[in-house]
């Protein structure tokens, strides 16, 4: 019988990994990236190619994806608080055969730290078959799945093991998030009163601050030391109904414990559809990656290829937009959007007419003008917003923060206008959540695989599009492969399900046209 209550270990000892930050090394030269020259992506990125494969540009993808030089967060204006790669490393380590030597094919040397990057690179958006927060008085759920997963199941369990601090300005927690995964534990008790034991759990887990050529498994904090944490617990001792951190645990302690879905289930997602078994698309595929840790050539099949050729697709461009990058925009350009928000008790308000259209520009910048229509073509309210030309973000040089210039009020009465330039009124507006996020990553255009959206505006034939993550939603853009008998779609904004706005293209053109 096992003693599971008492002890456990995975079949699978987790293994080290480097944890390879997200932010850009260019100053931080003891640091290394995935998306680095020379680095796993970019060897990644030559072995589809000698393949016979379109380039699939992950590291080019890693660099946009992962804040490496802030794009997404000054396209989006979300500030990431996640700095690193732990979760992707934390989940390949309990799922997958550790890479100990050196592969060379087609003449590319991956380095073990290279054969784990991508390893990681594969499993950083795992779904997750269990989850569960940890507070104060969560010790017996840390005590009973600690029992079940790597006791009974014999799978590793990953935890973040860093309580938030609370930040002293607002009394909040500020997150933080350090995952490492446990593969193996003991568990000492010692009787507290009827059916309560004070529980003393050393817990092995695998640590990330390791180079990354690194075979093995170092453990965290301490290497060949377990992590000791101390709770008591009410019930039974396989699975208490209630317990309590105690002694030194009480402020150190793992506030977050979670699973990856089984291999199994991921890779037969894979065989399906490469890339669908992630929660977020990355053009890493993980069948190419287990050829690269075994040493071997690609075996490239149909649906691979299907896959790479989705996102390697041609720019279609007149003569006029040869040398624009990214599309030209023209003074009478708009667009026009269906758009419901949800208001301040968690209603959606009825849907209203949104018109985005440009109407100037001021030196390196696009001026934009903003508002919702109303009866008879009014719209009492337009915001006058500044976007860069090179970039299509807000621009920095607007007279005020965030692109904004000024607000326009129209007389529903008279259609006579005056002016404003209290930024309040763009910041209060409840399409600058949708506005702010407009802005499309031009030098990212086609990483991302095709979809299919249709807008009964358009007509009834299915649009190719790309749907990209944007802040707390997602958007989807037309391809730029796509025409239109009203006009060339490149580049124009179609639809965006976000948590607190949603909109759908229903008209665009040239005024006066």
């Amino acid at each position: 019988m096992s003693d599971y209550v008492n002890r456990g270990e995975a079949a699978r000892v987790a293994w080290s990994g480097y944890w390879w930050p997200m932010m850009s090394s260019q100053d931080r030269d003891d640091y290394m990236n995935l998306y680095d020259e020379g680095g796993p992506l970019d060897k990644y990125d030559q072995y589809c190619v000698a393949s016979g494969l379109p380039n699939p540009r992950s590291r080019e993808f890693e660099g946009w994806r992962h804040f490496a030089d802030k794009r997404m967060e000054q396209a989006t204006g979300y500030t990431a608080f996640w700095w690193g790669h732990c979760n992707g490393w934390a989940a390949a380590s309990v799922l997958e055969n550790e890479p100990t030597v050196r592969r060379e094919i087609h003449g590319i040397g991956f380095e073990v730290g290279d054969q784990k990057g991508l390893l990681t690179v594969c499993h950083n958006g795992d779904p997750v078959e269990l989850i569960r927060k940890l507070g104060e008085n969560d010790a017996h759920l840390f005590h009973a799945t600690v029992i079940q997963s790597i006791g009974k199941d014999r799978r590793g369990l990953i935890f973040d093991t860093k309580l938030d601090p609370i930040d002293p300005k607002t009394g909040e927690p500020t997150r933080e998030v350090w995952n490492y995964p446990a593969y193996r534990y003991e568990l000492a008790y010692s009787e507290a009163g009827p059916k309560s034991w004070d529980v003393t759990a050393q817990i092995w887990f695998a640590n990330d601050a390791v180079e990354p050529n690194f075979v093995g498994v170092k453990n965290w904090p301490m290497d060949e030391r377990p992590k000791v944490y101390t709770y008591r617990i009410t019930g039974s001792k396989e699975n208490p109904q209630s317990g309590y951190w105690i002694g030194g645990s009480r402020l150190d302690h793992p506030d977050l414990m979670w699973r990856p879905q089984p291999l199994s289930v991921q890779n037969a997602a894979e065989t399906k559809d490469p890339g669908s078994s992630q929660s977020s698309f990355h053009p890493t595929l993980r069948t190419l990656v287990y050829s690269i840790c075994a040493g071997e050539t690609a075996t490239v099949n149909q649906t691979i290829r299907s896959k790479y050729q989705s996102l390697d697709l041609s720019w279609v461009i007149t003569p006029e937009e040869q040398d624009a990058y990214p599309p030209p925009l023209e003074v009478g350009d708009f667009w026009r959007y269906s758009v419901t928000s949800q208001d301040t008790i968690g209603s959606w308000t009825r849907p209203f007419l949104l018109h985005v259209e440009v109407v100037g520009w001021d030196k390196d910048d696009w001026v934009f003008e903003v508002g919702a229509v109303h009866q008879d073509e009014i719209i009492p309210e337009r915001h006058v917003i500044y976007y860069s030309k090179a970039t299509r973000q807000l621009s920095e040089q607007s007279p005020y923060p965030g692109g904004y210039a000024y607000t326009l009020r129209q007389d529903i009465k008279t259609g006579a206008f005056t002016r404003s330039d209290d930024p309040a009124l763009w910041d209060n507006s409840p399409v600058r959540r949708l506005l702010t996020q407009v802005p499309y990553a031009w030098d990212r255009a086609g990483m991302e695989p095709v979809t299919q959206i249709t807008l009964r505006a358009l007509g009834r034939s299915p649009i190719a599009c790309r749907k990209l993550s944007v802040g707390k939603g997602v958007q989807t853009w037309a391809d730029h492969t796509v025409s239109h008998p009203r006009g060339n779609l490149r580049g124009m904004f179609l639809s965006a399900d976000l948590d607190l706005i949603a909109a759908q293209l229903i008209d665009f053109g040239h005024k006066n046209t």
